[in-house]
């Protein structure tokens, strides 16, 4: 969801509307019926909107609600995390909002974005995760005979 979201917020920074429908497609799911035409196209016209906006102008619980109506209007699933980090947005940015009303949350996040994908590629390389993935291929490979096996009652042709 970290990286889904810092996705989202780099195509918010490029003025992106097609990417910010496309990352917020992926954070949860579109239906059978879903118009993600229709929805790139609602997020085209509100990301200008945010991009350039600084704390004074934007409204964080307003803007996440206009996404979150245009994403039910369009039938894409909305991921329940993202109610969670919401609240948690609209906190924080009502609080600096009142310290620095002439910040732009698109500009810092602009300016932070070279560290924090620095600091998750230096995850995803350290020895930690090398361990970890390591031992899930071990457990991965040791339990694949056992779900390759099948009973004559589950394959679907009974031999």
């Amino acid at each position: 969801m970290s990286t889904s979201i810092l996705l989202l917020l780099l195509n918010l920074a490029m003025n992106d509307g097609a990417g910010t429908a496309r990352a917020w497609i992926d954070m949860g799911s579109a239906t059978s019926w879903a118009n993600t035409s229709a929805f790139a196209g609602d997020m085209a016209s509100l990301v200008p909107q945010i991009a350039t906006a600084s704390l004074e102008e934007l409204n964080f619980g307003v803007t996440l609600t206009a996404v979150l109506q245009h994403s039910t209007r369009r039938g894409i699933r909305t991921s329940p995390m993202v109610s969670i980090l919401g609240k948690s947005f609209a906190n924080i940015e009502g609080s600096i909002r009142h310290l620095c009303p002439e910040l732009s949350l698109i500009d810092v996040f602009s300016d932070e974005l070279v560290g924090i994908v620095t600091d998750l590629v230096k995850e995803s390389l350290s020895p930690q995760q090398a361990v970890r993935t390591a031992l899930e291929v071990i457990t991965a490979g040791a339990a694949a005979p056992q779900q390759l096996r099948v009973s004559p009652k589950t394959c679907p042709t009974g031999t």
